[in-house]
């Protein structure tokens, strides 16, 4: 496994959370979405990979899953 240092992953992680983001809060504008995982901590080691937390209502939860598919 290959580790990435903060300063070589960060800011696109950043950028990418923001494209992201954006397509989520469109698609679910009351989804809460939080950028998540070692990208979010300031000089921590990464694999480079971007987490991302959708939260949203019970009541929603399904059709949620099904629209952000096409992602």
């Amino acid at each position: 496994m290959k580790f990435f240092n903060a300063k070589d992953h960060q800011p696109k992680g950043q950028q990418l959370f923001s494209q992201y983001y954006n397509k989520i809060k469109q698609i679910s504008p009351i989804a809460l979405v939080e950028h998540i995982g070692a990208s979010t901590i300031p000089n921590c080691l990464s694999k480079g990979d971007l987490d991302i937390y959708v939260g949203c209502f019970k009541l929603v939860y399904w059709d949620a899953i099904d629209s952000l598919k096409v992602y």
